[in-house]
């Protein structure tokens, strides 16, 4: 199976939080940032609740094709996000090789 770069750009709290990692597909890619944001604790203070706040979000809707939104007009681009602790967190997944 190929596998292509993909980039990740977070905004939460005031902060911009940028990583990459090969994967399949972005849905694969997504829930490897959810796992990364447990175990890299990016975020200072909150990653670890927002990660597991995230996959309850996820696995609720049991499809994380539903909880990616592609950005109109643009190829291999998608946005996901959510309020956690009153601030808004906005991922932007852009596929980015491959």
């Amino acid at each position: 199976m190929a596998v292509s770069l993909f980039t990740f750009v977070c905004e939460y709290a005031g902060g911009t939080y940028v990583c990459q990692t090969l994967a399949a597909s972005e849905t694969d890619a997504v829930s490897w940032w959810i796992d990364n944001l447990r175990n890299e604790k990016f975020i200072p203070k909150v990653s670890t609740v927002i990660a597991e706040l995230l996959r309850q979000s996820v696995d609720e809707e049991q499809d994380l094709e539903f909880y990616l939104a592609p950005l109109d007009g643009l190829k291999n681009v998608w946005q996901f996000g959510d309020t956690f602790f009153d601030n808004g967190l906005y991922t932007t997944v852009i596929k980015t090789a491959g």
